[in-house]
């Protein structure tokens, strides 16, 4: 669950900075983050995506992981940091 700019600010500053696209995958995003996200997106240019995280339980998170593997991307949560 995300929903304070505040906790991604760091992502998306280096993210900015290397021009590379984020996507951000969340059980809930929070209408203040999401507004952020929309207003970076459209000052900054930032390429951004965000969705709700798919299925549940002990499922979810291999299936977030999996996602970030075929992705190269990296899985963040708040068990891993």
């Amino acid at each position: 669950e995300t929903g304070n700019i505040r906790d991604i600010l760091p992502f998306l500053e280096v993210t900015y900075q290397e021009q590379k696209p984020i996507l951000i995958i969340a059980e809930d995003i929070e209408s203040e983050l999401l507004a952020g996200l929309i207003l970076n997106r459209l000052k900054n240019n930032l390429k951004i995506c965000a969705v709700k995280a798919p299925s549940f339980g002990d499922n979810r998170k291999a299936i977030l992981q999996d996602i970030a593997i075929f992705t190269g991307g990296k899985f963040i949560s708040e068990e891993t940091g």
